[in-house]
């Protein structure tokens, strides 16, 4: 799929720009899927306009473990852009502060939506609400009908990201409440961080349903039936439809790494002009 093409793409491109007998740093960028689309975006724009930059390598491991990353101590792979689906913690920022990381910058940059998604082959399902999600991934019920009389009776088969705090945030931000338990008898299958594998396992299974950020759901289109989210425009005006849930996503930065890692002050600009002017492929969305 395109994005995966586009990854392979930086890297390579990235082996071919190195100077020969020298090691530049290269830019990493990490963090929530929701942002993966944008980041990509803005690392071809950097390509094609500063030639003479290593070019950036674009990870989507997910909040958690993108957090965990840019916390690490200064190494050569951890990142120097974070795009988050929360605000770290605190003790995610005591981690940091530890490790030489002391001048963390983090500011809101949008609202992405979350798509409820199905497989094209497959007859349209009800639209489903964020309490049907909740209760799908939650109770004991085995039908969709267990859980809403409407619903078909057939049986639950949901995908999504994997139900670890570290990891799901979009997961835990959008359906679940503190200390509730997904649960684990294969009515909820999950994916890790990665939105690829829940778009394919939908596609492959009639009656699947899956939760995706927009951005990467409007990927698989070919595939994929997006049956309800919040269109970006909609929540940048702060209007939303009560049957999909939506995230604030997040840029983070180390203020002293703008002065001297080549090219990275030029990124951030490219982060601001794609986040001004969104267009259907660029989520999130301006929030003013």
């Amino acid at each position: 799929m395109r994005h995966l093409a586009l990854l392979a793409l930086l890297a390579l491109a990235a082996c071919s720009k190195a100077p020969a007998g020298s090691a530049p740093h290269q830019i990493h960028v990490a963090g929530s899927s929701a942002g993966y689309l944008l980041s990509t975006e803005v690392a071809e724009r950097l390509m094609r306009e500063a030639p003479d930059v290593l070019a950036p390598l674009v990870r989507a491991g997910g909040t958690g473990e993108g957090i965990a990353r840019f916390c690490d101590a200064d190494n050569p792979t951890r990142p120097d852009i974070l795009i988050t689906t929360r605000e770290m913690t605190e003790g995610e920022r005591a981690r940091c502060a530890a490790n030489g990381s002391t001048d963390v910058d983090q500011k809101m940059i949008g609202i992405t939506a979350i798509a409820v998604i199905e497989a094209k082959s497959a007859a349209p399902f009800p639209i489903l609400m964020p309490t049907d999600i909740a209760a799908a991934l939650t109770s004991r019920a085995k039908t969709w009908a267990d859980i809403r009389a409407d619903l078909p009776a057939t049986p639950i088969d949901l995908h999504g990201p994997t139900p670890t705090p570290a990891i799901a945030d979009t997961l835990y931000n959008t359906f679940l409440q503190d200390g509730q338990k997904v649960r684990t008898d294969g009515a909820y299958t999950g994916h890790g961080a990665n939105a690829e594998l829940v778009a394919r396992a939908v596609a492959a299974k009639p009656g699947a349903i899956g939760i995706l950020p927009l951005a990467q759901a409007r990927v698989h289109q070919d595939t994929l039936r997006i049956q309800a989210y919040r269109p970006a425009d909609m929540i940048a005006r702060g209007i939303h439809e009560m049957h999909a849930p939506a995230l604030s996503l997040y840029l983070v930065t180390r203020r002293g790494d703008i002065r001297h890692v080549p090219g990275l002050d030029r990124l951030l600009r490219d982060y601001d002009q794609a986040i001004a002017n969104p267009d259907d492929r660029t989520i999130p969305s301006p929030t003013s």
